[in-house]
Order: C-alpha cells, then structure tokens, then sequence
C-alpha cells in the first residue's frame, strides 16, 4: 500500500513538472500567435475560449510526454536500440492522429459548431501544421530519451562508487542533472517559438543543432569530465541556435588560447553562464550585447572568462545565483577548495571568471 502510494505521488510530481512545461510552451505559442494577429488586426483580444484551448492542446502533450517516458523506463537495457526505434514509430503513428482528434474535440466542446466534419478536418490538415507537430514529437521523444538516458547513467555510476566516495558523488550527480534537463527545455521553447515564423529551413536548422546539443548532454553524462575541445563545440552549437533566435541583438567573440588540445574540464563548465548572458541580457533589451569567452593557460590552472555587456535590472545578482551556485558547487565536489569562481560587475560589464585545474591526458 505504502509502495503504491509512493508511486502516484512520483507519477503526480512527474505530471506536475511536464504540465508546468508545456503550458509556458503553450503561453509561448498562445502569445507569438496573438502578436501576428493584431499586426493586422489591431482590434483582436484573446478571450477564454483561447486560453482554454491552449490549456487542454497542450495538457495533452503533458500527459502523453508522461505516458511515453513510463513506456520508455520499461524497455530492458539490451535492446535499447530496438525498444526505442519501435516505440519512436508506433507512437509516432498513434499519438499524432489521435492528438489531431483531440484538438478537434477540444474545438467543437469551445466553440460548439464547427464548418468542417472531424473526417473533413483531418483531411484538409495543412502540410506545414503536420510537419510543426512531427517536430514537436520528434523533440518531445527524444526529451524523455535524452532524461531517461541520463537518469541510467547516473544509476550506473552511483552503483560503481564506492561507500567512501558515495555522499560527494551523489551530490554532483544531482547537480548534474539539474542542468540537462533545464537547457533542453530553454532550446525546445527556442525552437516553438521559431516554428511559427513559417521559416522551415532556419527551423530544420535550429533541429540539427538542438539535435547536436541533446548527443553531447547524453555523451557527456557517461563522464566527469571531457575535453574542452568538445564543451567549445557543444557551446558553438548553443551560440548558433540563438542565432536563429535572437538574430543581431548579440555578437559573441571566442579567444581560446594555445595548448589546450588535450586540456579536460567538467561537462556543462562554459554553457549555463554563457546562457545566462542570453537570459540577463539579451532577452532583456533591443541593443547588440557582447558576449565574449576567453580561455587560456596559465601554468597548471586554466583560466576561463566570461563577460557580457551589462543590462540594468532589479537584482541581478539573485537572478544569476542559481547557475552559479550549480556550478560552484560541482567545482567544489570535483575540485575540492582546489577552484575558484568569481562574478561581479566591472563597468559596462558583467564577468565570470573560473580557475580550475588543468585536467590533461595523453
């Protein structure tokens, strides 16, 4: 009983967590299609029938993200490859058409009388709405891959270590998959928001990087560390796929010194501050920002800097706690008291900058 109870509330909390997801999708999708109306239509408003539909379209998406994360937790581990790839079709063929009988449902219970018969609806469906949901599945599918993925790394290592070592380990385990999850969200919103612009190669584009970015968050969870030849090109495809988004309200500049070819760093150790410059910066004013990284040795340390033009906004230090304090903290657990990370205004600038040491291998 107590077993089963423990179950419904993980489930719950789980439910929770992909409702509260897909709703702010949903806000994004709701609002972008309100601002394309009143460009020509000034007097358009949204009312409730709007904010309801959205609500139960996207509430759906909640519950079957869950339903397919419970059925890929199920698949046993030697035939991963193949549990995946049937699961990726089968539900790929029950789930959109049946979500399209959904989205007509929820229109006829909103706005009672409909022109087009359910048979009608499906059949004059437009080409480009199949492709935004055949996406929007693809992405949801290989979500729950990429967390499910990551959760059995984790599992695996956690088995490994030993009793000494447990408690330090599980803590960055923790902190680890804190900041998967939280960047594959941000880009998945990234790439909702770019779906509506029509652009399908600029989208196709933004796929591949964001394709890239979910490889390397599942490569990198089967390691404590990796090189920093990889995290650059992991950063690079990031840097990229806000191009697509926020177009010239940004210019990055990298400055990577000499020597590093084989230098090895935490995972995740340059994108959540690169990404805070995006989400205190850039999305916070018109005007180009500057984002500028710089790497380079000095000795047995390596010295990292992250700097963004300075945008004015109430308490920026506790809006940027959090990704400093995840990162600390893993620095803290790999390193000990052997790093440093300092943030703090210097002039027009915001800057982070890190002291680790040279991780290298032959």
């Amino acid at each position: 009983m107590k077993h089963t109870v423990t179950t419904i509330k993980l489930l719950a909390a789980r439910f929770g967590i992909a409702l509260f997801l897909w709703q702010c999708i949903a806000y994004v999708h709701l609002m972008t299609g309100y601002f394309d109306a009143i460009a020509s239509r000034p007097e358009y408003t949204l009312d409730f029938t709007h904010y309801a539909y959205y609500f139960l379209a996207y509430g759906s998406w909640a519950v079957f993200s869950l339903v397919l994360f419970e059925l890929l937790k199920k698949i046993k581990q030697g035939s991963i490859l193949k549990g995946f790839s049937a699961i990726f079709l089968i539900a790929l063929l029950l789930w959109l058409p049946s979500y399209f009988i959904i989205d007509y449902t929820i229109n006829l219970w909103l706005n009672e009388q409909l022109q087009e018969g359910l048979i009608e609806q499906l059949i004059s469906t437009p080409n480009a709405l199949i492709f935004f949901y055949g996406i929007l599945y693809a992405l949801t599918f290989f979500v729950c891959v990429c967390i499910l993925m990551h959760k059995n790394a984790l599992k695996s290592q956690l088995n490994a270590l030993k009793a000494q070592a447990q408690q330090s380990e599980t803590q960055l385990q923790l902190l680890q998959s804190q900041l998967g999850p939280h960047f594959v969200f941000n880009c998945l919103s990234s790439i909702s928001a770019l779906a509506r612009t029509g652009n399908k190669n600029e989208l196709l584009s933004a796929v591949n990087k964001v394709g890239n970015l979910l490889r390397y968050t599942i490569e990198s969870a089967k390691s404590h560390k990796v090189f920093l030849h990889d995290e650059l090109i992991f950063v690079d495809d990031y840097i990229a796929l806000q191009k697509l988004r926020f177009g010239k309200r940004f210019e990055y500049l990298a400055v990577i010194g000499d020597a590093l070819d084989h230098v090895q760093t935490p995972p995740f150790l340059l994108q959540p501050l690169i990404e805070n410059a995006f989400i205190h910066a850039v999305a916070k004013t018109e005007n180009t920002v500057q984002i500028h990284l710089k790497i380079h040795r000095q000795g047995s340390r390596l010295l990292v800097s992250i700097s963004n033009t300075y945008i004015d906004i109430e308490n920026p230090q506790q809006s940027f706690g959090s990704a400093i304090s995840n990162l600390r903290s893993r620095l803290e657990v790999i390193f000990e008291q052997d790093s440093s990370l300092k943030h703090a205004r210097e002039g027009e600038l915001y800057v982070c900058n890190i002291s680790i040491p040279v991780g290298t291998t032959n």
